[in-house]
């Protein structure tokens, strides 16, 4: 008896197939199935012939059982049957996958209440995704389509817009010289950036772009601040609004990315 290894190639996995080859025949096949991304192992299986093949037919009799008897039952069960292995069996195709791994104290995902438990995290091309960033990974890949990454890529330009916008307005109101009026009438229109505006706690900062200047007003009306400092009526406790020069470049960034959102 000896064994001769031969493959079978299919869309997603690699079969290989033992045949059990007697002194001029064959008797038994075994089968194995490993997946091309990883290397782990998908199934296995054997076949017992229940007659014996000239050596000259082995071969063929072999790719034949593979097709037969395993390899379509291998294209089967390799087609994902849930949206989380449809997930992972796309994100295979790009080299990235889900790692056990047990997690160190100073490490983001480790449970304190659960010390000895592993964690699962997603590895691909030298960096580790947490779970929530599974979806924007996804779309950039484009799982989701064409027309959702096209969706991210100008969610995440505008984001830069956003952040870059922020430090430029940030330097303009820290070198600039402020007026605090003692009062200030609300404006007709404020404008804010995204999730920034007044909020129900008294926190919160919004701007008025105004013929004679750029005003910041900056909610005072959570509990331990001084209210009697406040110089604009928001209908809560009240806001600090001060004025900044009248700067047109400033004016226009404001509009573009505060007005977008």
């Amino acid at each position: 008896m000896k064994a001769r290894i031969l493959e079978h190639t299919s869309v997603k996995f690699q079969v290989k197939i033992t045949c059990e080859v007697g002194a001029n025949t064959l008797s038994s096949v075994t089968f194995t199935a490993t997946l091309k991304v990883d290397g782990t192992i998908g199934m296995t299986g054997s076949k017992s012939l229940d007659a014996k093949y000239p050596r000259e037919q082995a071969v063929a009799e072999a790719w034949k059982l593979a097709k037969v008897h395993f390899a379509q039952a291998v294209e089967t069960k390799s087609e994902p049957t849930n949206e989380r292995e449809k997930q992972n069996a796309f994100l295979n195709q790009y080299g990235y996958s889900w790692k056990k791994e047990w997690a160190d104290e100073d490490d983001a995902d480790y449970d304190e209440r659960r010390p000895d438990a592993p964690v699962w995290r997603l590895r691909g091309h030298g960096r580790i995704y947490s779970p929530d960033q599974l979806e924007s990974l996804l779309t950039s890949l484009g799982y989701y389509g064409e027309a959702k990454k096209a969706e991210q890529v100008k969610k995440a330009e505008q984001a830069e817009k956003v952040k870059q916008a922020k430090a430029d307005l940030g330097t303009f109101f820290a070198v600039s010289p402020a007026e605090t009026p003692a009062r200030v009438e609300p404006f007709a229109e404020t404008i804010h950036f995204p999730s920034q505006g007044f909020d129900a706690l008294g926190g919160g900062t919004e701007y008025a772009i105004e013929p004679d200047g750029i005003w910041v007003i900056a909610n005072h009306g959570s509990d331990g601040d001084d209210w009697s400092r406040n110089n604009y009526a928001t209908g809560g406790a009240g806001a600090i609004a001060r004025r900044y020069p009248y700067n047109q470049h400033v004016a226009l960034l404001m509009r573009e990315v505060m007005l977008d959102n």
